[in-house]
């Protein structure tokens, strides 16, 4: 009878580990994340109005609901990562689709012409900061984010301008070089009220003096569709309402040089 009683005793603390999965030799049962993800945290987010991070803003409906992950998927929707809810939407039949494994191993949308994605509203900014992580295939250019309302109001890629940022009644700066199709670049444009800038890989282009607001409704496409629209990838647009100074532009422009090792 001690004997038996002596074995039961030394048995149970066993059986009971195993049972839930924290016996020797075993890891406690981890827990799953549940809710939908965000991306790393910007280093400056003070006048943000815009992020759209293409590992994690693309969805396949426009309410948002059902996020896209296979290399291919429609996407119908962008989710604003700013806090603003400014997302972005295309209920029609020309969109573009997600492509995985893009740069760095981290995913973008894909525009093959003709294709867009919509903001509720045209922005109507005074002073702005705007960058995008983009790629171009096409050799007479592209429009990655335009206006349907107007021809100004875009911003421009090309092998033969570089980068290039409008406002209105096409006032704009130029990248100080051009670029390379099927590379990617960091672009970015920035207007106080009184200078309108660009910059391309963090390099600083031409500036003009006579700037207006700038007022975009769409990514991808131009004033209206045809051979100046997005043909290319974009990896992460973000806008600020603020013309960035030096040290805040260049805490972006590092982040996103080392996320998607752009080499510059």
């Amino acid at each position: 009878m001690t004997r038996l009683i002596f074995l039961i005793a030394f048995l149970i603390p066993f059986s009971a580990g195993a049972m839930f999965g924290v016996g020797r030799g075993m890891a406690p049962t981890k827990k799953i994340v549940t809710g939908d993800p965000s991306p790393p945290a910007l280093p400056y987010t003070t006048n943000l109005v815009v992020h759209f991070d293409m590992a994690y803003s693309p969805y396949t409906d426009t309410g948002l609901t059902t996020r896209a992950t296979a290399d291919g998927a429609d996407v119908r929707g962008l989710k604003d990562f700013s806090g603003q809810n400014n997302h972005a939407t295309n209920a029609g039949a020309d969109f573009p689709n997600l492509k995985t494994n893009a740069v760095n191993s981290l995913p973008s949308l894909l525009f093959v012409l003709g294709e867009k994605i919509s903001f509720g509203s045209a922005f109507d900014f005074n002073v702005v900061t705007v960058f995008i992580v983009i790629k171009n295939t096409n050799a007479s250019g592209s429009v990655s984010i335009g206006s349907t309302a107007s021809t100004s109001h875009y911003m421009y890629h090309s092998s033969g301008v570089g980068f290039r940022f409008t406002v209105a009644s096409n006032q704009y700066a130029d990248s100080a070089a051009g670029i390379a199709d099927s590379t990617w670049y960091l672009g970015a444009g920035r207007t106080d009220g009184s200078v309108v800038t660009s910059f391309l890989n963090g390099a600083v282009g031409t500036g003009n003096t006579t700037p207006g607001n700038w007022q975009p409704d769409n990514i991808g496409q131009y004033f209206t569709s045809g051979a100046n629209d997005m043909v290319g990838e974009i990896a992460e647009i973000i806008i600020y309402n603020e013309a960035l100074n030096g040290t805040n532009r260049q805490a972006i422009e590092s982040f996103l040089n080392t996320k998607y090792s752009l080499g510059f």
